[in-house]
């Protein structure tokens, strides 16, 4: 089974990542820029000031951010996990590439219009809604303030047991 996983908001603690970067460049969040939806760090870094590159260099600091109980996918041995994310190409990349991740994961894809199921995955979970409304597989909606990577795996545990 190939699991699909959202990076922000459900393995990467996004909310604070946003605080860190208040802190970091005074009016990120409320200057916060998507263009067709989607982050935009160049007109954001203009919005701020700052050069773009300065916004890539915090994303350096992603570790931070990782959720503790990561670890907990190791028991989900022979799945198959990877992580869904929307965004820009090279902001997302890095991002997820300096926050550790990679260690608990299989492979990681970057959409950007496209349904998260381009990566042929066989469940999805994502802490938007409309990413789940947009899928035609089944998909656990993750709530940042109730749910736990145990969670996830319970259901998906789930899931496999009502399939077989």
């Amino acid at each position: 089974m190939r699991i699909g996983i959202d990076f922000d908001g459900v393995l990467f603690d996004t909310a604070s990542f946003k605080k860190f970067l208040e802190s970091k460049f005074p009016g990120y969040n409320e200057t916060y820029t998507r263009t067709n939806n989607i982050y935009d760090p160049r007109k954001h870094s203009e919005e701020l000031g700052v050069s773009q590159e300065s916004l890539f260099e915090v994303l350096d600091e992603s570790h931070q951010f990782l959720r503790k109980d990561i670890g907990l996918l190791g028991t989900l041995g022979y799945y198959e996990k990877i992580v869904v994310s929307r965004g820009p190409l090279a902001f997302q990349q890095r991002k997820i590439k300096n926050s550790g991740v990679t260690n608990y994961i299989d492979d990681f894809v970057i959409v950007k219009k496209e349904p998260k199921t381009v990566a042929n995955i066989d469940l999805l979970i994502d802490d938007n809604p409309d990413e789940l409304r947009s899928i035609d597989v089944p998909g656990f909606e993750f709530d940042t303030e109730h749910h736990s990577i145990q969670q996830i795996i319970d259901f998906i545990k789930d899931q496999e047991q009502s399939n077989d």
